[in-house]
């Protein structure tokens, strides 16, 4: 009688602990699934990110080949027509920078035996042999061009040693030939007018011409000396 009771007692804690087992293990599975499900948004979040960079990345490399574009398309390029026109540059002959200075400074020294004083006196005068003062390129209401070969005294008046109408001729990107297509206009000029000749223009502040006598005469730009037109005398 009692070996029935016992047996349906046994039975039934074995079919509790199995339910419990299951649950256990369920439990289990769905901690795994949770976890595994919390880390597709962090990739997701991860790939999005990678996106906004590349984004980002590819904006800024286009913005900056459109500002080079841009500063591209804004240079103006000058040539040596451009340099030897400025209109208020006066081309200054530069003594130090002509080949002049050095024949000056051999031939001084050979007189002056190495008195100081002399040489001074010497070199001063071998700077005074060119003549004019420097040159000037202008453009007459009715589109004209005409070559300036000036002389500034002290007070800063410019005087016209010659103007003579001139065209220009072949331009490289350094350099420019000047044409005198027409008589002097200066009066009485006491020195001869210039001719046809070809400037060399390395830089934006000088030209050069080369003499057959002189070798190399350079001229530098100075600004200013033709501001005041009622010192300018023709």
């Amino acid at each position: 009688m009692h070996a029935a009771p016992l047996r349906a007692l046994v039975i039934s804690f074995l079919a509790l602990s199995a339910a419990g087992c299951g649950k256990e293990s369920a439990s289990a599975g769905d901690t795994t699934s949770a976890k595994a499900a919390e880390s597709k948004p962090a990739a997701a979040d991860s790939a999005t990110a990678n996106k906004d960079g590349d984004a980002e990345s590819g904006s800024s490399e286009t913005k900056g080949k459109a500002k080079k574009k841009s500063d591209d398309e804004m240079t103006v390029e000058r040539k040596a027509k451009d340099y030897i026109t400025t209109p208020d540059a006066v081309f200054m002959y530069s003594f130090n920078e002509s080949d002049a200075k050095d024949k000056a400074e051999k031939a001084c020294s050979e007189k002056t035996k190495g008195d100081q004083a002399k040489q001074a006196t010497c070199m001063t005068a071998a700077q005074k042999k060119f003549g004019a003062d420097g040159y000037h390129f202008t453009q007459d209401d009715s589109g004209k061009w005409y070559w300036e070969v000036v002389q500034v005294t002290k007070n800063s008046t410019v005087h016209n040693l010659h103007r003579v109408p001139i065209e220009f001729g072949t331009e490289t990107e350094k350099s420019i030939e000047v044409k005198v297509v027409g008589k002097d206009e200066v009066k009485g000029a006491k020195t001869a007018a210039p001719g046809d000749t070809k400037f060399e223009v390395p830089n934006s502040y000088q030209i050069i011409m080369n003499d057959p006598q002189n070798g190399k005469v350079v001229f530098e730009a100075k600004l200013g000396l033709l501001g005041d037109q009622s010192k300018r005398k023709r």
